[in-house]
């Protein structure tokens, strides 16, 4: 073989290599193309979770705030502003916990002025003319169940101001009455409007069918007035209940 045909195959044999490691560099500059946009595509997905996560810590410091906000002011109204964002917005993890503390807090406005229920009126037998009820002195505890919403809180706080406006010299206070205490203190039966008076008690059933009669422009019924026998009555007191009853659908009915 001469030189030259040497060369020519040597040249052919180049060639081919050349061809060759061109292949070999094309498929690895695609694997390395697919694994940089694999790496980028993981990294979007990480910061978006990063991102998600960020707004969950920012929304949890808030309603956590909100929360505190809450505890502080010892307002039934704000409490119970407070559950429905938290039932809204609160993730399912933390939830629970945030709704036990402020039903707590229910539960302690509740027994708070409990405590402060044990005035005594400073008249015999309430009277009074210039007045559409004979208010008097008497002491009304207008209570509304926090299982019935903010319906039931309106319509007391409406009722409260009415008999305030109406010349009532007594304690007048709207009262929340929460689910549990509702049970623990023996109210599980009350569902609707009721004036609950002392069964023994002539001047003390007069007066709850005054107060039901008043409290029917206010209310979305007239309140049935219940005679209860009391063993410790409490003279010059009534308790009224606005309970208005929840509907399946979890709202309160305007029947």
């Amino acid at each position: 073989m001469t030189t030259s045909e040497e060369s020519g195959v040597w040249a052919k044999r180049f060639t081919g290599f050349t061809t060759v490691l061109s292949t070999i560099v094309a498929v690895l500059v695609g694997i390395t193309t697919l694994k940089v946009n694999d790496v980028e595509s993981k990294l979007q997905t990480i910061e978006s979770e990063l991102r998600v996560r960020e707004s969950e810590r920012e929304l949890i410091f808030r309603l956590f705030a909100s929360v505190t906000d809450t505890l502080k002011a010892n307002d039934g109204r704000q409490i119970r502003a407070t559950k429905n964002v938290v039932s809204a917005l609160a993730p399912a993890n933390l939830r629970d916990d945030f709704l036990a503390i402020l039903t707590a807090a229910e539960g302690e406005i509740y027994d708070r002025e409990q405590a402060e229920s044990g005035r005594l009126p400073t008249v015999s037998r309430p009277t009074g003319d210039q007045s559409s009820v004979s208010w008097g002195d008497w002491d009304i505890d207008i209570f509304w169940c926090s299982g019935s919403g903010a319906i039931a809180q309106n319509q007391a706080d409406r009722l409260q101001q009415a008999i305030k406006a109406d010349k009532a010299a007594g304690r007048i206070r709207s009262r929340i009455l929460p689910d549990a205490r509702k049970i623990e203190q023996g109210f599980g039966d009350v569902f609707g409007y009721q004036v609950r008076a002392d069964a023994d008690d002539e001047g003390e059933l007069a007066m709850a069918e005054e107060v039901a009669n008043f409290s029917s422009a206010y209310l979305l019924q007239r309140p049935d007035v219940l005679p209860m026998k009391q063993a410790n009555p409490t003279k010059w007191y009534l308790s009224v209940f606005v309970c208005p009853e929840l509907q399946a659908s979890g709202n309160v009915s305007d029947d």
